[in-house]
């Protein structure tokens, strides 16, 4: 196999496997040189980067599977600036001549990681496809040279680890640390998850001022959030006005629901229930054992609203409300408040 612009000088000291030699005049012989197959990358982003070859920046580490994945880790000699695009090139077009050069690599995936000092951070990028934001915490044990890694769920866990171990392997190659990944214990359910997340990104959840009195919800679908406050007349459109932005980021594809907490059973139905309006509702019968209520309705589009998509809206009010919810037309719509 023949390395384009990949030489040895004549004191130069390495190791190589000599595939055959093809021409031998006078002292000078040219040999077929093959390259093990994270220097085949190298030598293809040496072509791709002239700033690798000039020192400006360079590889701190790579490894790699052939065909499966390449993880690097690279930083610049003069400055902070945007050295992964260096490696990427424009719209991606450095890593599809880099596949179309190596015919090993054309279903390659290739993950380029800035270099950073601190541990947590290199560790969190250097375990993509896993995000850094579906980390929930990264520990470091430096003399031990050990990382453990806190994810939401477990889901989360295979991605980090990757088909095969391949992923968390190539992270712990590059990294040079030993590196666990599981579930965070102190997030034991999706309910508190997101009360993780409020309580972290909006002080008066943390102060004291408002009370998460409970969590209902539907992963992936909805999210409830019951609230109730001592200081603040309306909690749940106080925070609304200020909804936290994690929490949306972080719950992607999810309705969230503020709605106030009552001691009127009736009364917190009606507030679980938005967005059905409460007009819509024309009364609350809670059976005498209190382990269920009807919610009366006046037409077919308040029991849409009620019951949201695929239902979804009215078993997050249930599970909010720890009653079991059903949703009827009234015989008549006399008395409707409009």
């Amino acid at each position: 196999k023949v390395v384009p612009s990949f030489f040895y000088e004549p004191s130069a000291k390495g190791e190589l496997i000599l595939a055959g030699c093809i021409a031998c005049i006078s002292t000078k012989t040219k040999v077929l040189m093959e390259l093990n197959p994270v220097d085949e990358v190298y030598s293809a982003f040496a072509e791709l980067v002239p700033e690798l070859l000039i020192g400006d920046i360079e590889v701190v580490s790579l490894e790699r599977v052939p065909g499966v994945r390449t993880k690097a880790i690279v930083r610049s000699t003069l400055s902070d600036e945007n050295i992964v695009g260096y490696f990427i090139g424009p719209h991606g077009s450095h890593i599809d001549k880099l596949k179309q050069s190596l015919p090993s690599a054309k279903d390659e995936e290739f993950d380029i990681i800035a270099w950073s000092a601190s541990p947590q951070e290199l560790v969190g990028k250097a375990l993509y496809p896993l995000r850094e934001e579906e980390i929930s915490r990264i520990d470091v044990d430096r003399d031990k040279g050990i990382v453990n890694v806190f994810v939401k769920n477990q889901e989360l866990v295979g991605i980090g680890i990757g088909t095969k171990g391949i992923n968390v392997r190539l992270a712990r190659q590059i990294t040079g640390y030993h590196i666990n990944i599981e579930v965070d214990p102190e997030i034991q359910s999706p309910e508190d998850e997101v009360r993780k997340i409020l309580l972290q990104e909006f002080p008066p959840l943390s102060s004291g001022q408002i009370e998460i009195i409970n969590i209902a919800r539907i992963k992936g679908s909805i999210t409830k959030i019951q609230l109730s406050s001592h200081v603040i007349d309306d909690p749940a459109q106080f925070i609304r006005n200020d909804n936290p932005k994690k929490i949306i980021s972080d719950l992607i594809g999810e309705t969230i629901h503020y709605v106030n907490w009552s001691e009127n059973p009736q009364e917190q139905i009606r507030f679980a229930l938005y967005p059905l309006d409460p007009i819509d509702i024309k009364e609350i019968f809670i059976d005498p054992q209190g382990k269920s209520a009807t919610v009366i309705v006046y037409d077919n589009n308040a029991i849409n609203r009620a019951l949201g998509k695929n239902g979804t809206n009215v078993k997050a009010a249930t599970k909010l409300t720890g009653y079991k919810l059903s949703i009827k037309i009234a015989d008549n719509i006399i008395g409707r408040k409009r």
